[in-house]
């Protein structure tokens, strides 16, 4: 425990030039991944391995990948005669009962529905690949890697306040067994579009109904650098902002659509 406030700063310091470093190495680490997978893998299950990747960011890497592609991914650091990995995996794909039925293959493992870790001799690792892409071609529909979003209620802009906040937050904890409820609101006019955090990695809207204006705010998603229609329908959380002791609701966005294609006509509020 520190006892002065510069001891504090150094820690801080250190800790923040860690991460940083972290965040590097994972952004790399995906962008090789993706140029090895391509566009539109024909696999369903992803595995990549590597031997310089850094065994600490298999986990993140491989959550990276599950987000970018909606599909099983499985990420592994080669050392040696052995490959060491984690797996991400999406709702309609058990990731560790697959492992399960490819156990003869692993060293060890272990893990739940959606993630797992793994250790496996390097020369069974074509073997896991073609094991775990035939149980999901049995168990995974086409329709499955369609990423989709489950939306709780649509309303208005106008209609988001801190009561209804309030009452959204006696919902919590919430995790994958209690998701947070999900807001859809449509014909929403973008009266501003920019990038912010550190190095530019996320996007941050006003958005307005014509009564309210709100601050969104689209975590990772910088690689939206074309300008959105002037109209959007997006799906959200509503969450607060602090920001120097003033506190703001603000939107943080799941996804994002031209009006009229995320919320259909018929299904808007009056």
């Amino acid at each position: 425990m520190t006892t002065t406030s510069a001891q504090a700063e150094e820690i801080a310091y250190q800790l923040d030039m860690l991460n940083r470093q972290r965040q590097a190495l994972t952004n790399e680490a995906v962008q090789w991944a993706i140029r090895e997978l391509g566009d539109h893998p024909p696999e369903h299950v992803l595995l990549v391995a590597r031997d310089d990747l850094n065994p600490g960011i298999a986990g993140l890497v491989a959550s990276r990948l599950k987000e970018h592609y909606f599909r099983p991914a499985l990420v592994a650091h080669l050392n040696g005669d052995a490959a060491r990995g984690s797996a991400r995996s999406i709702p309609q794909f058990h990731i560790t009962h697959a492992l399960d039925q490819c156990a003869e293959l692993l060293i060890r493992y272990g893990g739940h529905a959606a993630a797992a870790g793994f250790t496996l001799p390097i020369d069974n690792l074509p073997q896991l690949r073609r094991c775990l892409n035939a149980i999901a071609a049995e168990q995974i529909r086409p329709a499955d890697l369609i990423k989709s979003l489950d939306i709780d209620v649509i309303a208005p802009l106008r209609e988001l306040d801190y009561a209804l906040l309030n009452k959204l937050q006696e919902l919590e904890p919430t995790g994958s067994a209690n998701p947070r409820p999900v807001i859809a609101i449509p014909d929403l006019l973008v009266k501003g579009q920019y990038l912010v955090g550190s190095e530019g990695k996320h996007l941050k809207l006003r958005l307005s109904d014509g009564v309210v204006t709100f601050d969104a705010i689209a975590f990772g998603q910088a690689q939206r650098t074309e300008p959105l229609p002037m109209r959007v329908d997006v799906a959200a959380y509503l969450t607060e902002n602090v920001w120097r002791d003033r506190r703001s609701l603000q939107l943080q966005i799941l996804d994002i659509k031209p009006a009229g294609r995320g919320v259909p006509p018929e299904l808007r509020p009056a």
